[in-house]
């Protein structure tokens, strides 16, 4: 009876062994996933952090192009204050330097009829009518010099106020693609903090969803060639339409406006090629009556070699070198 006890004291020895080596291996696997869960949240942290900084960054750059874009319409409106004053004071100098010429005319004028009348019986010497047409003369050159001189300066100024005037378009281009690169950082970090928790696919920040394409609208007009190069820096076409849906979903984004599409034929004329490679024969078409008609009526040089979609939903050709807002898609 005095053995039994033992044998079963050794045997809850060997469980328990068994079972806290079974609990320390559970808990160095535990604490394996701890350490690859903590390494994976902070390199998320780290990627969630750069966007967000470099998303900033150029909001900011944005903010101060703003600003310079201000201070620059300031100096173009002193300027042409400046202008307008600069030439009524060279008005008033010109009116005034003519009306002392006048004046002098006029008293050479009177001691002429002075001498006139108090000699009657002489006529008036030659070298007398020679003074008169000299001073005449002199008062023609003084304005016509002066004239000449005001639209020197006038010139001046004109060139002056482009320069600023061209210096504010590139501001505003460079400010416009400052905002289109802010909505594509956006959009990536959307897309990379959603890209998990849902498996349809989202349109970048500022394009539309139609279908299974997303469509950006411009609000700048460009040409075409300009409009596609925007389209392909955000890696998208002009867009290329497939049918009578998608034509009419176009049609309703615009009034009565045209927008420039991803047709033209200006590799071969009249040879009409989507950008994207889309083969034209079989494809959707929407041309207006009469059209294309490469038109060459309108004064530039060329024809008509690129398509542009009208607030109808009807295409015309258009010269490709027209302003027009666009549509990109991808």
């Amino acid at each position: 009876m005095a053995h039994e006890p033992q044998v079963h004291y050794t045997l809850d020895m060997e469980e328990d062994s068994f079972f806290k080596t079974k609990g320390q291996k559970s808990s160095l696997v535990f604490n394996m996933d701890s350490r690859l869960g903590k390494i994976s949240l902070c390199l998320l942290m780290g990627i969630c952090v750069l966007l967000f900084g470099i998303v900033i960054t150029l909001v900011q750059h944005s903010l101060w192009m703003n600003r310079e874009l201000k201070k620059t319409q300031e100096g173009i409106r002193t300027l042409n204050m400046s202008l307008y004053s600069s030439e009524s004071e060279k008005s008033k100098e010109i009116a005034l330097l003519i009306g002392q010429e006048l004046k002098k005319t006029q008293e050479d004028i009177r001691t002429l009829n002075i001498s006139l009348y108090s000699n009657q019986t002489n006529v008036p010497k030659e070298t007398d009518h020679d003074d008169i047409k000299q001073t005449l003369a002199a008062v023609q050159t003084a304005i016509l010099n002066l004239s000449q001189s005001l639209q020197t300066e006038d010139t001046s100024r004109k060139l002056q106020l482009q320069t600023l005037q061209n210096s504010v378009g590139q501001g505003s281009e460079t400010l416009k693609l400052v905002k289109v690169s802010v909505d594509v950082l956006a959009t990536q970090f959307r897309q990379q903090a959603t890209k998990n928790d849902s498996k349809e696919e989202q349109c970048p920040l500022n394009w539309q969803k139609f279908q299974t394409s997303c469509y950006y609208f411009s609000l700048v007009p460009k040409s075409w060639k300009d409009s596609q190069e925007l389209c392909l820096y955000m890696n998208s076409d002009l867009v290329v339409i497939n049918s009578q849906s998608e034509n009419d979903f176009i049609t309703g984004k615009h009034n009565n406006d045209i927008f420039w599409i991803g047709l033209t034929d200006e590799t071969i004329t009249n040879t009409w090629e989507w950008v994207d490679g889309t083969d034209y024969e079989s494809n959707f078409k929407s041309w207006r009556p009469g059209q294309p008609d490469n038109w060459t009526g309108h004064g530039m040089k060329g024809g008509e070699d690129c398509g542009g979609h009208s607030g109808t939903g009807l295409w015309n050709d258009d010269h490709c070198d027209r302003l027009y807002n666009f549509v990109c898609e991808k």
